[in-house]
């Protein structure tokens, strides 16, 4: 194989580049093409191109669409635009790495904001409804604890009440307020229900 000259490899170094990464490529060609003509200018076509670089002195920042095109044909460049190979690739891996690492860091903050948002949002609501349910649990569980509390001490109370009620022996006669009888409540709270079998008075 014959050996090849450092400016033949520099555009098939970069015609590969390119052509691996077209999508980058077009975007960097329109960032540089925005910054090397004046403002609302049309675009330059390739004659006007290969014009300004054969008659301005240095690099003067040529469109990279040239430079790909000539890189696809074989074609050597001018020697103006040789000079320019460097710093065009410089130019377009600084503006496909900036904006590819913008990118990263837009759709990485807000990803991480949504991501962050969301869970302060869950972890809010989880904690709201942690408590409300404990609460709720809690009150339940005493209210529960109570209710059985009562009932059973109802349910005693009535058996010790039936119990004391059992034991007082009814009297001979109904008495009424005006007789003077000395069991008189006892006699209310007895004799009437015990005769006709009824809950005494006092049961709620």
């Amino acid at each position: 194989m014959e050996p090849q000259p450092s400016s033949s490899l520099a555009v098939r170094g970069l015609r590969n580049h390119v052509g691996a990464q077209s999508l980058a490529l077009r975007l960097s060609e329109a960032v540089v093409n925005s910054l090397s003509r004046r403002p609302h200018a049309p675009a330059t076509t390739e004659r006007e191109n290969e014009k300004r670089a054969k008659e301005s002195p240095g690099c003067s920042l040529p469109d990279p669409s040239l430079l790909a095109r000539a890189g696809r044909a074989g074609s050597r460049l001018p020697l103006e635009m040789e000079f320019c190979v460097l710093d065009e690739r410089w130019w377009y891996y600084y503006y496909y790495y900036y904006y590819y690492f913008y990118y990263y860091y837009y759709y990485f903050y807000y990803f991480y904001y949504f991501y962050y948002f969301y869970y302060f949002y869950f972890y809010y609501f989880y904690y709201h409804y942690y408590h409300y349910f404990y609460y709720f649990y809690y009150h339940y569980y005493h209210y529960y604890h109570y209710y059985h509390y009562y009932h059973y001490y109802y349910h005693y109370y009535y058996h010790f009440y039936s119990h004391i009620r059992s034991t007082i022996p009814p009297p001979r006669a109904a008495p009424t307020p005006d007789t003077g009888h000395p069991n008189y409540l006892g006699t209310l709270i007895t004799t009437p229900h015990a005769v006709e079998g009824e809950r005494p008075w006092i049961w709620v």
